[in-house]
């Protein structure tokens, strides 16, 4: 446990308290007492002087919000989701790497820092984390306002563990081609009998292998096929003669396809952990520059994470030169490309599905017809069959992209003149009315819904199509690209 003259030392210098103020503005705080566990929840931290005083009552460690909020202090366990998205204002994206193995949860990090840079991100910070892994960040700012005309603030924790899952797939070839030369079972043993460092997988189908079938194998001598199997006898498939039996096949096979060609694989998850724990609402992190308890060593930014060893982390060593998630050189915006390749990306691992709601904020300007998607444009050529439907999903599809009702009567009144057999008037003016008396917006029929897009002989998709879900998607997906 950490001494109270250490805990008051380090707490009492004001570049540190001045540090951790900064890095709590807009966030929920809580306080560690040693092995009294947290204080009340929600906190905040608000002068230099409050963490001297927290010190001075044996708090050992600070803890922060990934969120930012309007009032922290009006948060409760109670909340719905609801009322807890109405009153977050923001999220910060930190990633938590806590390999077993310190080696490897510097390369990760690494790794992780090296991916975000080449998607264009510049402000992307990381600190150790006061044992045996760091914490990655990208402060709030550096993403765009809105992501497929959702508030991105509303896009915690579920989209942000989407980013995870897809950093963590593109990092993972080149975190296996450092690992593949490693004494894999120095590793197992190191991590403990119950990690497992390589698995079988079969060569024909790629399915994991988790079991070695023993027993017998039949031959045919008429037509030379082979089966395994445990029987006393068998008769061929193929061409009904009676198959000679073989004793004592052992090895590995497949249980799906009876293939032998089985090859040994680093299975990534047992070194390769970037935990989305961490990415919840109201979790917290430990604070820049705060204590751990374990270790008794310092949070401390990190500017070269292969260079970093745990001895810089001692308090006695530590200068303050910088701050976790410091967003006063961010560019707005530099991390759209990030946020919307993790939405297009199919994740490897299993990552709660993030929906989009039914009814949401639309772009505050019109997305102009150029970036409309080809099902939309085909159908505004004019079409013989399915005018009705169509007219269903281009209203709730131009109302999404930010078209009034004015716009949008324009746009009807010249598809219809594009039909060889147009619409009355009168069924063109009742869809109007009907929607703008609901006033609601609602996205068209999926892309998938085979009775709209599909049926209507106009789903001609492009190199985006495959990637999306709804033909909004699609328009403000392309309206990011070139804003």
């Amino acid at each position: 446990m950490i001494s109270i003259s250490t805990i008051l030392k380090h707490y009492k210098r004001a570049d540190i308290q001045e540090a951790m103020v900064r890095s709590a503005k807009d966030k929920e705080v809580a306080i560690r007492y040693g092995d009294k566990g947290f204080g009340k929840r929600p906190d905040i931290l608000s002068y230099p002087r409050d963490v001297i005083e927290f010190a001075k009552n044996y708090a050992t460690s600070l803890h922060v919000s990934e969120e930012h909020w309007e009032n922290p202090l009006m948060l409760s366990p109670g909340l719905k989701r609801a009322e807890i998205d109405s009153m977050r204002i923001g999220w910060d994206l930190c990633l938590d790497v806590d390999c077993k193995m310190w080696k490897y949860s510097k390369i990760i990090t690494h790794l992780l820092i090296e991916e975000l840079k080449a998607h264009g991100v510049k402000s992307v910070s990381c600190k150790f984390s006061g044992n045996k892994g760091f914490h990655v960040g990208v402060p709030f700012k550096a993403f765009p306002s809105k992501v497929n005309g959702v508030d991105t603030k509303l896009l915690f924790p579920d989209g942000v563990r989407r980013i995870a899952a897809y950093l963590r797939d593109r990092i993972e070839p080149k975190f296996l081609d450092i690992v593949r030369n490693d004494d894999l079972d120095g590793i197992g043993k190191e991590l403990g009998k119950e990690v497992i460092v390589t698995r079988n997988y079969c060569k024909k189908c790629g399915k994991e292998v988790k079991e070695k079938k023993e027993g017998v194998e039949f031959v045919c001598q008429k037509c030379g096929n082979r089966v395994s199997g445990e029987d006393k006898f068998m008769v061929c498939e193929k061409c009904n003669s009676i198959m000679e039996k073989f004793d004592n096949i052992e090895g590995v096979r497949c249980t799906l396809c009876e293939s032998t060609e089985i090859e040994e694989r680093v299975d990534s998850s047992a070194l390769l952990d970037i935990d989305t724990v961490l990415i919840s609402s109201r979790h917290l992190y430990r604070m820049v520059y705060s204590l751990h308890e374990k270790s008794g060593l310092v949070s401390v930014p990190v500017k070269d994470v292969m260079k970093f060893e745990k001895d810089m982390a001692k308090p006695e060593k530590v200068k303050v030169e910088t701050v976790f998630l410091d967003d006063s050189k961010t560019i707005e915006g530099e991390a759209t490309n990030l946020i919307i390749q993790a939405f297009d990306h199919k994740p490897k691992v299993n990552v709660e599905e993030v929906e989009f709601k039914k009814e949401f904020d639309v772009p505050s300007e019109a997305i102009p017809p150029d970036l409309f998607p080809p099902c939309v444009k085909i159908g505004l050529g004019g079409l013989e069959d399915g005018k009705k439907r169509f007219m269903f999903c281009l209203m709730n599809f131009l109302s999404s992209c930010g078209y009034g009702y004015d716009e949008i009567e324009s746009v009807f009144k010249e598809w219809n003149e594009n039909n060889p057999e147009p619409l009355r008037e009168v069924i063109l003016l009742g869809q109007l009315r009907y929607h703008k008396m609901h006033k609601k917006k609602i996205l068209p029929p999926n892309c998938d819904n085979k009775a709209y897009y599909a049926d209507l002989q106009i789903c001609k998709p492009d190199g985006l199509c495959g990637r999306i879900k709804n033909p909004v998607q699609y328009s403000t997906r392309k309206a990011f690209a070139v804003q």
